[in-house]
């Protein structure tokens, strides 16, 4: 299977295309966030354009790839062979995603251009271009007419800020069906930042323009914008460092996107707790995302991670206890090194069975509060109904009312007789 053809051969084919007789046929593609503009249409053998390896929607899949290969240099050069295999095997892996392979297996045709940069990258249409490639390959009679594309060519070359433009507005575009996932949008955004390095609020802005109606910049000024794009990444570093090194899967980070967000935003108040706290917090929450829940129960694991954070005193405490190091001069480094020494699933057991018996003393405990209050209320309410009683008071079934008053006060106190006993 051909997977592009080299710079060279890609650049003159596409200054023929433009220098040449202009196609009648054109598409429409927005532009910028409020323009749209009509491309021409040209045709061009299957085999030739490249795939984009900066792809925002496959930029997760590609660190699942290379941990799963253990080789971080697969996508170095975005023009070699292997970096373009390994590419279409990660597409190929999506061409099932809404129906698309199924589609074209059943007849249909080409009816939208795949868009390429200037020097032959495909900026949108990478999945169909994918697909088509395959049905191809399987069967070049069958699916002849896939053998040459509709492509619409931009003005600008791969990696431009115009490019960048065009594949936010994917994104952003209400009209995609296959949506970016939360990790792929904030890797693009860190992707940026980082090659604004010598300039890092020229990195904010350019985020900030390329996404301005996305869905995860919601905030109305610059600066809310600027703490969203933070506050993204930071939650995204957790899940990164769990797909290098614990194999978490792309798929698990996408769905577990409210217990990422949870570890983040239920972090501990620095200036109320230990040094070593913030790794005890981050060792136990790592765990819980971590346990197989067929093997320990924990119902939404972003409300258990608010949880963690919320009985974090009383968990540290139990760990003092529980190995008797109340007294140590460090116990916070004891409690980590048994943490880190510790099975995953020991550790969040013990954490779900004390997380639940705080949870019943406080509900208890508010149970409690609860039955004082009415209690209080009720002997308030009765000493209104003496100062107002007098002989014109309607007195209308007064006895039955202090009869079942006299009633619960006999039930109520017979619970405080059991609870002292």
């Amino acid at each position: 299977m051909q997977l592009g053809i080299n710079y060279s051969d890609r650049i003159n084919e596409i200054e023929g295309l433009l220098y040449g007789p202009k196609p009648l046929r054109t598409e429409a593609f927005r532009v910028t966030d409020y323009d749209s503009e009509d491309f021409p249409k040209y045709k061009m053998p299957i085999g030739h354009p490249k795939y984009r390896i900066e792809n925002t929607r496959t930029i997760a899949h590609q660190i699942e790839f290379c941990s799963e290969n253990d080789d971080w240099t697969i996508f170095k050069d975005a023009e070699s062979k292997k970096a373009q295999q390994a590419q279409h095997d990660i597409l190929r892996e999506m061409i099932g995603e809404e129906g698309l392979l199924k589609r074209f297996q059943e007849g249909a045709t080409q009816s939208n251009a795949i868009v390429i940069t200037r020097d032959g990258f495909v900026i949108s249409g990478n999945r169909r271009l994918c697909c088509w490639r395959e049905l191809f390959e399987s069967n070049p009679k069958k699916y002849n007419h896939y053998s040459e594309i509709e492509v619409c060519i931009l003005e600008s070359p791969n990696n431009s800020p115009e490019i960048d433009k065009f594949e936010a507005l994917q994104e952003t575009d209400t009209s995609i069906q296959s949506k970016f996932g939360w990790f792929q949008v904030v890797m693009k955004f860190a992707q940026i930042l980082h090659s604004y390095e010598e300039d890092v609020e020229s990195g904010y802005k350019r985020v900030i323009s390329l996404y301005q109606n996305s869905n995860f910049l919601k905030k109305k000024s610059e600066k809310g914008k600027t703490d969203e794009i933070n506050r993204w990444i930071d939650i995204s570093k957790h899940a990164r460092e769990m797909m290098e090194k614990d194999g978490l899967s792309l798929d698990f980070v996408l769905k577990n996107q409210l217990a990422f967000e949870a570890w983040y935003d239920n972090q501990l108040d620095p200036d109320k707790c230990h040094v070593l706290d913030h790794d005890i917090y981050n060792k136990i929450v790592h765990d819980v995302l971590l346990v197989d829940p067929t093997k320990v129960n924990v119902r939404n694991k972003h409300h258990f991670i608010q949880s963690i954070s919320k009985f974090f005193d009383r968990i540290k405490d139990k760990y003092k206890d529980v190995n008797k190091i109340r007294l140590d001069k460090n116990p916070e480094i004891k409690i980590l090194e048994m943490l880190n020494q510790t099975p995953v699933i020991e550790n969040v057991s013990g954490v779900v069975d004390q997380v639940e018996m705080y949870k019943f003393n406080v509900n208890n405990k508010e149970k409690r509060d609860t039955a004082l209050k009415y209690i209080e209320k009720a002997q308030e309410y009765l000493k209104l109904g003496i100062d107002y009683f007098d002989e014109d008071s309607n007195t209308n079934g007064l006895t039955e009312r202090l009869s079942q008053i006299e009633i619960m006060v006999k039930r109520i106190t017979s619970a405080l007789k059991k609870k002292k006993k």
